[in-house]
Order: structure tokens, then sequence, then C-alpha cells
């Protein structure tokens, strides 16, 4: 069962072969309801190879990720980012609340490509953070997401999202959830 985070949900044995047999992957998903984000994979690739990176490609729709990945790559349709983020260099996402979150619990230095809704203004607070960039994913390409991924990589993200993370309390937030839903059926 999915706890939220998904951290009772095991990672694929395959993947996790794959996790353990070398460096930490960056992770890259347009979100599951975009399912027309060729693009966005297409640039994940450009920008993994150009950089010597591994790759985590996570969409439920296959057919928008190039068949011939490398051994460096992978694609996955879904995996708990509780499981896989903690393993990870970095992330690259439509920045939904949901991810964003998972990012900053796991101390996961973040690229958000944003499309709509909050995700602009959650890839912003990111920046405010240090944690993190933001660029639209109208404008996300091979050359932007390298800048982008190369600024999250630099030591004092990767320093300022380990810090914020200790900050994380998943027990006392559930917690505090339960007695606030608990107050109002008072």
């Amino acid at each position: 069962m999915r706890d939220g985070g998904g951290r009772s949900i095991p990672v694929d044995a395959e993947l996790q072969a794959w996790l353990t047999d070398g460096a930490p992957p960056v992770v890259f998903t347009a979100g599951s309801a975009n399912v027309r984000s060729e693009a966005f994979f297409d640039a994940a690739v450009s920008v993994s190879k150009a950089l010597g990176l591994r790759a985590v490609l996570v969409t439920r729709s296959p057919d928008i990720v190039a068949s011939d990945l490398p051994a460096t790559m992978r694609h996955e349709a879904y995996v708990p980012f509780g499981r896989l983020l903690p393993r990870s260099r970095a992330l690259v996402s439509h920045g939904g609340v949901g991810t964003c979150a998972q990012a900053l619990a796991s101390g996961t230095p973040h690229v958000v490509a944003h499309m709509a809704f909050d995700q602009r203004d959650n890839g912003s607070r990111l920046e405010d953070l240090g944690t993190g960039r933001a660029i639209s994913m109208a404008k996300f390409n091979g050359k932007r997401a390298q800048k982008a991924l190369e600024a999250v990589l630099e030591d004092e993200v990767v320093t300022r999202a380990e810090e914020l993370s200790r900050l994380v309390d998943r027990d006392a937030a559930l917690d505090r959830t339960c007695q606030e839903i608990e107050a109002m059926g008072a």
C-alpha cells in the first residue's frame, strides 16, 4: 500500500539492481497527466548524454520515450518517488506540488519545467529556497535543460536541498494532519 511518500512500495528488483550498479541518476517526469511530452523526453535524453549522466525517464506512456535508450538510461512507467528520489542526483519535472514536496523531503535538487496551474509558482518558490530552477515547458529544450540542470547540480544548491530535507518531519506532519481532521469532525 502507498503511504503518500511511496516508502512502503518497493522498487522493482531490476531497477533496484540498476540503481545499485552506478552513479545516482537524474529523474525526469513530465507528470502523470502529460501524455504529449515527446520533446521533454527527447531533451532529457540529449542533456543526459551531453552531461554524461544516468537517467530514469518516468512516464506511463512508453511510446513517447525513445525505444533505443543507452544502458545509462531507463524508462519506468511508475516508481515511488519516496524510494527513488533519495537515491537520485536531481529531479526534472513539471513541478506539481506533490512532486515538489517529494523533492524537498528527499533533499533532491529540482528543475521545474512548468506548464500550468501552480507549477510556475512552485518552481519560483524552489528558486527562492535555493533548491531548484524553473523554466517554461514551452521553452524546454536540450540547451536550456542543460543550463538549468547544471545550475541545480552545483554544490551550493545540493547542500541547500540537503539542509532543507533535514527540516521535514513526515511523522509530525501526519500526526498534525490527523489532529486537524479530527478537530473538524468534533
